[in-house]
């Protein structure tokens, strides 16, 4: 009987660490859930931006319209290895 009770009592013992262990990040995992639901219930409820308006006037992009590519010049800018950083310093202004 002894046994059984000092088993069961190690078993109820680490179920209440793992618990501990794993509950920020269950709590991280249930905001994240809860987040994404909002945004997902919202975004049915708001107006959708049509073609063209995605992008205010005034800034790169809008209409479709970037700026000029600038080709990189040898020995005086130094590239990341990141291919999207590379692609943006490329359309300078």
């Amino acid at each position: 009987m002894v046994n059984l009770f000092t088993t069961l009592l190690g078993i109820f013992r680490r179920l209440v660490s793992l618990s501990v262990t794993l509950a920020p990040f269950l709590i991280f995992v249930i905001r994240l859930h809860t987040r994404d639901l909002f945004f997902s219930i919202t975004n049915l409820f708001l107006s959708s931006r049509r073609a063209g308006r995605v992008v205010p006037p005034g800034h790169p992009g809008h209409r479709g319209v970037w700026p000029k590519y600038i080709a990189p010049t040898i020995g005086s800018e130094s590239r990341s290895p990141c291919p999207g950083l590379n692609s943006l310093a490329n359309h300078g202004k």
